[in-house]
């Protein structure tokens, strides 16, 4: 009788531990990514922390999408995506001004970037899409590298390929 109490207690035991625990899987998916990020690379770490939000158009006053030209004038490189994920930034001077978008610089987050194409550099033509605010992906989220106070104006996204 005292082996079927203690099987009892035992089976309640670990079915309250499973059922209410943490195992080591949901442990990890919830833990800080800043410790993460700070025993992989402690100067992405610093900059991560002073690193502005990647900023949507709450209001819906920005066109969804835009044909620019404009040239590169300076950026923020984010991670590779692999164990962090997360998004470099772009801050770009426009040649001439839409009738849509009436700043004079446009802010473009580019998922995974760790190095700045030569393509980005030049001047030129791109077609722009505005982040929607139902995106949710982890190079939004999870770690965005961006030095820029945009005040308020949106990022935009270079087209999925």
């Amino acid at each position: 009788m005292k082996m079927k109490h203690f099987i009892s207690i035992l089976s309640l035991f670990l079915l309250t531990n499973y059922a209410f625990g943490q195992n080591a899987r949901t442990a990890n998916a919830n833990s800080d990514r800043r410790e993460i990020i700070k025993s992989v690379d402690s100067s992405a770490y610093n900059r991560f922390k002073s690193s502005y939000p990647i900023t949507r158009d709450t209001l819906n006053i920005f066109p969804d999408s835009i044909i620019i030209e404009g040239e590169l004038i300076d950026y923020t490189l984010g991670f590779s995506c692999g164990v962090l994920c997360g998004c470099g930034t772009l801050k770009i001077k426009l040649a001439k001004k839409d009738d849509n978008y009436k700043q004079a610089f446009i802010y473009v987050g580019v998922p995974c970037l760790n190095v700045l194409p030569n393509e980005l550099k030049k001047k030129t033509n791109w077609t722009l899409y505005k982040l929607p605010l139902n995106n949710n992906r982890c190079c939004w989220t999870e770690v965005p590298m961006n030095k820029f106070d945009t005040k308020g104006l949106p990022f935009y996204t270079l087209p999925e390929e």
